[in-house]
Parts: structure tokens; C-alpha cells; sequence
């Protein structure tokens, strides 16, 4: 897979300012997801074929975005759709063809989906397995870059629809996000809607969980809630995926 990670490499670097903090922040969340990609893919059994398969779609899954921040300087989940843009880059920069990708539409639906609010087009089983996967290795290392990063106050009420949505199990809507709470109930929401049980093992065998924990400031008045938030996540890896 070495080879992968030159082509990958050279291409960052040769387009993009690695000196830039969220391109370089972009450069080695890929190579993370594509390292979980393969180890996800590892713990559910798949054939070799498969891993590398899994590991080209973390490689790729966020071309987009480095498109992105070099167009608008930041990250827009709302105003532009990396995951669609990444697939365009595939194509306009021939990466579907020097990363040697079989499989086109699965690929290119797998990367499509990986951002969405909901999982749109996926017509067989195969392709909800590998969009799945890439949706959790990508919430995992999102959740771990997060947790390196500033306190998250949790001391206020969050807004009614996000924490109903996430206590229905709904996928949060980003439009809905109005604060530092509401933020912290969809990163919580990434640990509780991980797809796969071997991703929830991740998460909780690297400490992953336990580093966003350390970063969560919790008022008084809001312990009652937020444990009660917590307990939802240990409850949903009682979910297991049979292939």
C-alpha cells in the first residue's frame, strides 16, 4: 500500500501548501481513516483485496477538501459538498486511475455518502458495507482530532430538536447547530451512530472516547443530562453487524 501513499503524497504536495494548517491538518486525517479503513476492514474479516480496497477509500475520501480550503481558506460543511467534489476530483485528476481503483461506482458512492446527513443511492449490500465503514473510520479520527483540541462547555441548554434527534436516534442536521452544547451532542452523536460494533471497539480500546471526556466541561445543572447522553452511547454497541 506503500505506493498508494507516494502517489497520494505527491499529489498534496505538488497542489496544495502543506504549510497551510488545514491542509496539512487534511493530509494526515486521510492517511489516519485510510490506516483505520484497513483495520476496520481487518476485524470484519475481508479478504486482502478488500483491505486495500478500504485503505484507497480513506486515501481519497477527502480530496474535496483540500480543494476547498484552498478555494474559500476554510471548511464548509454546509455551504460545499467535499464528498461530491472529491469524486469530481477522481475523475478531473485521474486518481481513478493511478491509484488503480476497481470497482468505480462502489468507490465513487462509498466517497459521495461519506459526509452525508443520510446514506442516498446504495443499492446492494456491498456498497452499504464499504460506505459504512468510511463513514466510521472518518467520524473516529474526526472524533480524535477533536478531542486534541479546545474545552467544549457544556452549560446550557442544547436546542430541542438536536437533542431529540439524537436521543431518537436521528442523524443530527448540521443547519440545527447553534452552540457549543448542540456541537457537542453531534460530536457525541458520531461515538453513538458508528455503524459497526469492531468501530465502537476502536473507539473505546484506544481511549477515544475517554480523550473527548477529558475535553467536555460540564455544569451542575447539566450532569444529569449529559451522563444520561453518555449512557446512550454504551447502549448502542449493543449493535452488531453480521455480514
Amino acid at each position: 500500500m506503500n505506493n498508494y501513499i507516494e502517489y497520494f503524497t505527491n499529489y498534496v504536495y505538488k497542489n496544495y501548501d502543506m504549510n497551510n494548517q488545514f491542509i496539512s491538518l487534511k493530509y494526515y486525517h486521510s492517511l489516519r481513516v485510510a490506516w483505520l479503513m484497513s483495520l476496520l476492514a481487518s476485524k470484519l474479516n475481508m479478504c486482502d483485496e478488500d483491505i486495500v480496497f478500504a485503505f484507497k477509500l480513506g486515501l481519497c475520501h477527502d480530496l474535496g477538501r483540500f480543494y476547498e480550503v484552498a478555494r474559500i481558506g476554510r471548511f464548509d460543511n454546509i455551504g460545499f459538498d467535499h464528498g461530491a467534489y472529491s469524486n469530481k476530483i477522481l475523475y478531473n485528476d485521474l486518481f481513478i486511475n493511478y491509484m488503480d481503483i476497481s470497482e468505480h461506482v462502489l468507490f465513487r458512492k462509498a466517497i459521495y455518502n461519506h459526509n452525508k446527513k443520510d446514506i442516498n443511492n446504495i443499492v446492494n449490500n456491498r456498497e452499504l458495507v464499504f460506505t459504512n465503514l468510511l463513514r466510521d473510520a472518518d467520524k473516529i479520527d474526526i472524533l480524535r482530532i477533536r478531542s486534541n483540541k479546545d474545552i467544549l462547555n457544556f452549560d446550557s441548554l442544547p436546542d430541542t430538536k438536536v437533542l431529540s434527534n439524537y436521543m431518537s436516534n436521528q442523524t443530527i442536521n448540521l443547519k440545527d447547530i447553534k452552540g457549543m452544547v448542540d456541537s457537542t451532542i453531534l460530536y457525541l452523536s458520531f461515538f453513538k451512530d458508528l455503524y459497526y460494533r469492531v468501530s465502537h471497539d476502536v473507539v473505546i480500546n484506544h481511549g477515544y472516547l475517554d480523550d473527548f471526556l477529558k475535553i467536555v466541561q460540564v455544569s451542575e445543572s447539566n450532569q444529569e443530562l449529559f451522563d444520561n447522553l453518555i449512557n446512550k452511547i454504551y447502549e448502542e454497541r449493543g449493535k452488531v453487524y453480521v455480514r
